[in-house]
């Protein structure tokens, strides 16, 4: 059998007083993470790799409880594990230490999703739905208006007109696909139809704020996913309005402004900002060119 344990929640409930007592917790780490807290109330945000990571070496400890109950018969996906039990009496055994193991994090398993499987029950759901060409995926994507199989196929197709021309609405309706429309935009920046999306996902990102003077808790997010691109790509980079620059290049998210700086840069010239940050300025010294040490789009796929 497959004990199936998922954590109830898991980036919003990590708390910031958790992640602060952890042994590899450095000074500078910590001080971006009070930063991202007091501007957006979380502490991991879904999507991005640093989060990622950073989930992953705090579950390590739960990590090494499973691993003592089940030795090698265990996986984890993010923040669910697959654990091979023999029983039930042996899952609900593995289930409370696991159980004893979160409460210390201030976290808790989800009672929905964690459970006992069949052992072909693993490669169901999203495996099975995911299976197939990209461009019939996308089509049923469509069909049944399916996220999942929208992740599956924004991460692995190639520019698309027609893809590209559905990728505003697209993310309107489901926002927690702009990673995966990120991700694809890098490769369709080239295209006529990827520069349209590129410039109607800043539209949505602008209306999503309402217009407000401050932006709201996920505007950071939905900003650093889009200026990434220009940073990578002038043509885009071009694309950016400037009330959107000016606001970003003063955030003192530093990672945010260098963004924004460098697409101010790369859009504009070098003398586009006045006072830029240390690697901005000397990103700036060394010619300033988009290929040099360029931000990252991607997520975990």
């Amino acid at each position: 059998m497959i004990l199936h344990l998922d954590i109830e929640n898991f980036g919003p409930s990590v708390r910031l007083d958790v992640l602060l007592a952890a042994p590899w917790m450095t000074d500078e780490l910590a001080r971006s993470l009070r930063i991202a807290h007091r501007h957006t109330g979380q502490c991991l945000v879904h999507g991005t790799s640093w989060s990622t990571r950073l989930g992953s070496a705090l579950l390590a400890p739960v990590d090494q409880v499973v691993d003592r109950q089940a030795g090698n018969f265990w996986t984890r996906w993010s923040d669910g594990w697959h654990v091979a039990v023999e029983n039930a009496e042996e899952g609900d055994h593995v289930r409370q230490a696991v159980t004893e193991a979160l409460a210390l994090l201030g976290l808790r398993l989800s009672e929905r999703k964690s459970g006992l499987l069949a052992p072909d029950a693993v490669t169901e759901g999203v495996a099975a739905d995911v299976a197939g060409p990209v461009g019939q995926v996308w089509r049923l994507a469509a069909l049944g208006n399916d996220v999942r199989r929208y992740r599956y196929a924004l991460a692995r197709a190639a520019p698309d007109p027609g893809i590209s021309a559905a990728l505003p609405a697209l993310v309107r309706r489901h926002p927690v696909l702009l990673p995966r429309a990120a991700h694809y935009l890098d490769g369709a920046a080239a295209t006529p139809e990827g520069a349209g999306a590129f410039t109607g996902l800043l539209r949505w990102a602008y209306a999503e704020e309402g217009g407000q003077e401050h932006p709201d808790r996920h505007a950071p997010f939905r900003y650093g996913r889009l200026l990434a691109l220009g940073a990578r790509h002038p043509a885009l980079a071009r694309l950016v309005p400037a009330s959107v620059l000016d606001r970003w290049c003063a955030t003192p998210l530093t990672p945010l402004r260098e963004l924004a700086e460098r697409v101010a840069v790369t859009g504009l010239g070098p003398d586009a900002v006045a006072d830029p940050l240390p690697r901005v300025r000397a990103w700036v010294r060394r010619g300033a060119s988009a290929g040099d040490s360029p931000p990252q789009t991607a997520t975990y796929l």
